[in-house]
């Protein structure tokens, strides 16, 4: 059995969902991820900078599940369109770490979304810098990434970017 518990969240009972509605959302136990332990400890740290990189760095490198619209237009040229959610007028972009936390998530209404793979790092990239990242929604690990928290996360992409670049420039010499 993946979890053991589930726990209603009252929290988000009265929220407006975006695109698709899930008004009773679950809290739902898993087996700790890597990116679960990161986050864990960045907490356990009171938000040390060196556990919160971690956090970060780890976000960067994980496959993230994001559940998208199940019908595409005809003449839609984007490839998927993720579910958001609204909740008091802020976007919040949906993400799993693993399949089964989104399907714990979607519960009954899994057969009414579909999802893509994603790496955290392309999808954070491709994030618009007012949305927030909420990371599995409904887990004991539940984390928020503000969109000053996306800004961060989309320097330290940048960086690394250029440190491969000026890598493979050397190489070439």
């Amino acid at each position: 059995m993946q979890y053991a518990i589930r726990i209603k969240i009252d929290s988000l009972k009265n929220s407006s969902w975006y695109f698709y509605p899930f008004h009773n959302c679950i809290k739902v136990f898993f087996r700790m991820t890597e990116l679960d332990q990161k986050i864990s400890a960045a907490y356990q740290s009171e938000g040390k900078q060196e556990d919160v990189n971690q956090v970060y760095l780890t976000l960067l490198g994980t496959v993230l599940f994001v559940p998208v619209q199940k019908e595409k237009a005809v003449l839609d040229d984007e490839p998927f369109r993720p579910l958001f959610a609204n909740i008091d007028g802020n976007y919040f972009l949906i993400a799993f770490d693993t399949a089964d936390r989104l399907k714990g998530w979607a519960q009954q209404d899994v057969n009414n979304i579909a999802y893509v793979e994603l790496s955290g790092r392309d999808m954070l990239a491709g994030m618009n810098d007012n949305v927030y990242l909420a990371l599995n929604v409904g887990t004991e690990f539940y984390k928020e990434f503000s969109p000053d928290e996306v800004k961060q996360i989309k320097k330290i992409i940048s960086k690394i970017d250029q440190f491969k670049l000026k890598a493979q420039k050397e190489e070439d010499i």
